[in-house]
């Protein structure tokens, strides 16, 4: 499959897609706290609605990966930084003094230079901004990643994600059962960077109904582990809430982020006119990464103002809508802040 310069139009529809369940698995996400104290039937709707979103965050990192790793794209790795620092750097910058000054107004921070300073180096300013800081990251070495792309073949990409997923995936799997430490790494085949790859890896190379079946059947697998595992692990614990099997660098979410780009990407070549369902969600799609840095702000206004939030009805339609609503306001805040000048640039498009 080639990679010229064209949109990519499931891209477009996984970018919406992801985006609106960031907010789902953020509104849902309070429930699964409460093992035990809430009816169980609101528990198991909370972790569902949070495990059927797992692969959200994993897209975004596939979806880059794809676009920047593209060994077409030739441009000195000083060029790549420069252009592309604005769009991080500053909503990253601005949007940690946002949400440095929420946390200390809701007392979640100290008032002060020192806590401030040890929560941006830590990343604890706000349980969503992790994301730029992998973003960052993963901008940094990607022109060393694109040399690496521009000479290996196929078999090669594969070892590397066979790595990946073994020693960052697999290890952590049976350190967690066994309660026993691997000191085994493959660096650099580790973290985010297996997703950067990965997303390259799907999008670039055609693959055989057989191998495309057997991923979807890795998603369903890695969905139900999701679910059923979470429950398990925290009736182990006696109550208290285990979410090793929400991490996103886990087995089960690495098998859906897998299964559902792969999803998206197949189901392209079925749609004869696809640039007509990218359309009406242009505006959308130019807002999602302004939704995502804002919503968890408009979820807190929900709940601190409003009382609303995921236990004000029963979740099974209570955290669509109050997704819907979060979306809702996310997007027409975002909307208006990039019509003014001065203050689009930290809500890019």
């Amino acid at each position: 499959m080639s990679l010229k310069k064209q949109r990519i139009y499931y891209f477009d529809w996984l970018r919406a897609l992801a985006t609106i369940s960031v907010v789902i698995l953020h509104a849902a996400s309070p429930l699964l706290e409460e093992y035990r104290t809430i009816p169980a039937g609101d528990w198991w709707t909370g972790n569902t609605y949070d495990s059927m979103t797992r692969w959200c965050v994993p897209i975004f990192f596939m979806m880059s990966g794809a676009l920047m790793l593209n060994p077409g794209k030739q441009e000195s790795a000083a060029n790549f930084i420069k252009k592309r620092a604005s769009k991080v750097l500053i909503p990253f910058a601005a949007w940690t003094i946002f949400y440095l000054l929420v946390s200390m107004k809701v007392g979640d921070l100290e008032k002060n230079p020192e806590a401030a300073i040890k929560a941006v180096l830590s990343d604890n300013v706000y349980y969503h901004l992790w994301f730029l800081y992998v973003m960052i990251g993963l901008y940094a070495i990607t022109p060393i990643l694109r040399v690496y792309i521009l000479h290996a073949s196929r078999k090669n990409i594969e070892l590397f994600l066979f790595l990946w997923f073994i020693c960052t995936a697999v290890f952590s799997l049976i350190s967690k059962l066994y309660d026993v430490e691997i000191g085994f790494e493959a660096f650099p085949a580790s973290g985010y960077i297996g997703y950067f790859v990965m997303g390259y890896y799907l999008h670039k190379y055609s693959f055989k109904t057989s191998t495309k079946a057997f991923i979807y059947g890795l998603g369903a697998t890695g969905l139900l582990l999701t679910i059923f595992a979470t429950w398990a692990l925290t009736e182990k614990s006696n109550g208290v809430f285990d979410g090793f099997f929400y991490k996103y660098l886990n087995v089960s979410v690495i098998f859906m982020s897998a299964a559902v780009f792969l999803f998206f990407k197949d189901g392209q070549k079925y749609i004869k006119k696809p640039e007509n369902t990218v359309t009406p969600l242009k505006p959308f799609i130019e807002a999602s990464l302004g939704i995502y840095l804002i919503h968890p702000f408009i979820l807190l206004v929900l709940q601190r103002v409003l009382e609303f939030d995921a236990f004000s009805m029963n979740p099974l339609y209570g955290v669509p809508l109050l997704a819907a609503v979060t979306i809702a306001g996310s997007f027409i805040s975002v909307r208006m802040m990039q019509r003014i000048p001065v203050v689009r640039s930290i809500v890019p498009k």
